[in-house]
């Protein structure tokens, strides 16, 4: 699982509630003091660096399978071992692009969480 990374207990919040939901929670936790800001901010930035890291790391696992399938293809496999290779493959390139998706998602969430922290530490100095 793509996000398997984050533990058991982000991963059930996710699945219950969605993304959208833990999203809102950590843009509440951080609008609720001056301090919030900066810690949701580094909260999520921590979040984004650790999905970007959990997917470039999918990556070269997917990018090594597929050689390995290559390999064992040119080494003569049969036709059904190739179709499967070739299923393998499509396979991998599609969880490729739903995680790109996920960690572009992710960003543009933390960014605009850390735009609405930002805004909440001024309106709460300005008070």
């Amino acid at each position: 699982c793509v996000v398997s990374h984050l533990g058991a207990g982000a991963v059930s919040g996710l699945q219950i509630h969605g993304p959208d939901s833990e999203i809102d929670k950590l843009r509440s936790l951080s609008g609720e003091a001056a301090g919030g800001a900066e810690a949701g901010s580094g909260m999520l930035k921590a979040a984004l660096e650790a999905s970007a890291k959990k997917a470039a790391e999918d990556t070269k696992h997917a990018r090594a399978c597929s050689k390995a399938a290559a390999k064992a293809v040119e080494n003569g496999v049969t036709d059904a071992v190739k179709k499967a290779r070739d299923g393998m493959a499509a396979t991998v390139e599609a969880l490729q692009e739903k995680a790109e998706e996920m960690a572009r998602e992710v960003y543009k969430n933390a960014m605009e969480a850390e735009g609405a922290a930002k805004a909440a530490s001024r309106a709460l100095a300005e008070k």
